[in-house]
């Protein structure tokens, strides 16, 4: 399955193991033409230690990081 999402500026609150976890809110579509809605608790590139600057670059202003990624592995 492939889908292209984007993100909205919602936050999901996410019970995960007991906890409340906030989630961001991505809407989006299968390639089929499915409408779908993802909740996002993470999102770093790959490559953080080539690739973070453009990502960060790339963040609509709602989504500006909260904190620095530091030897992030996927």
């Amino acid at each position: 399955m492939k889908i292209m999402i984007e993100p909205s500026d919602e936050i999901y609150t996410a019970n995960i193991n007991g906890a409340d976890v906030p989630t961001r809110v991505w809407r989006g579509i299968t390639l089929g033409g499915v409408a779908i809605t993802a909740y996002i608790l993470s999102i770093v590139p790959n490559d953080a230690e080539h690739d973070l600057e453009r990502f960060k670059a790339e963040l609509p202003p709602f989504m500006k990081p909260s904190r620095e990624v530091f030897d992030v592995k996927p």
